[in-house]
């Protein structure tokens, strides 16, 4: 099970960090099962986020959008784009484009947003804008690729486990951790109820 392989490999990071682990509720587990077989997801954003991880993720931090979205067989392709969009997501050929222009954390974000396009099935995603990705969208497609890579990104259970051994406590270096902006870090560790 994927949830194996990122236990132990939040276990090795933290053990690499000089954390004290004692009382963290980590074990050693020998073997790693393989993914689930899941041909269709949950329409739920974030229940798809947790079955996508389980099936194509193996536990190392931070999360790879770009190569889960390849182990999906999807074509992640960057573009040279002056301005007005992140990305988009083309269903008929199962591809993402990537504003190549934005910072990585920007590129890692839109790329995780696009595979929620497709993992929830979405249509041929129109071009997202920064608004897209903005806690302020009302647009129900657009709300849910954005739960769904906040899940990606920033799963709850290593988030939540980091959070509550007091070892990091930083929005800073958790957001360095996990390759996300630091306003993406703080608006999930408030979404989770673990800010402090």
């Amino acid at each position: 099970m994927r949830f194996l392989r990122w236990h132990n490999a939040l276990r090795a990071l933290c053990q690499r960090r000089g954390a004290d682990i004692t009382g963290m509720g980590f074990m050693a587990f020998d073997s790693v099962g393989g993914g689930s077989s899941a041909s269709t997801y949950s329409t739920s954003p974030i229940t798809a986020a947790r079955q996508f991880l389980s099936e194509y993720w193996d536990g190392t931090l931070p999360v790879n959008p770009f190569l889960l979205a390849r182990r999906a067989g999807l074509v992640v392709a960057t573009a040279d784009v002056n301005a007005g969009y992140s990305g988009r997501y083309m269903r008929a050929h199962r591809t993402i484009e990537i504003n190549a222009n934005e910072s990585e954390v920007r590129q890692r974000f839109t790329c995780a947003h696009e595979i929620g396009h497709h993992v929830l099935n979405h249509e041929h995603a129109h071009r997202d804008s920064l608004e897209a990705f903005s806690s302020r969208n009302f647009d129900p497609k657009e709300r849910a690729a954005n739960q769904f890579a906040a899940e990606l990104l920033m799963p709850t259970d290593p988030l939540t486990r980091l959070v509550r051994s007091g070892q990091i406590v930083s929005v800073d270096e958790l957001a360095r951790m996990f390759k996300v902006s630091q306003v993406a870090m703080t608006y999930r560790m408030n979404n989770l109820g673990i800010a402090r």
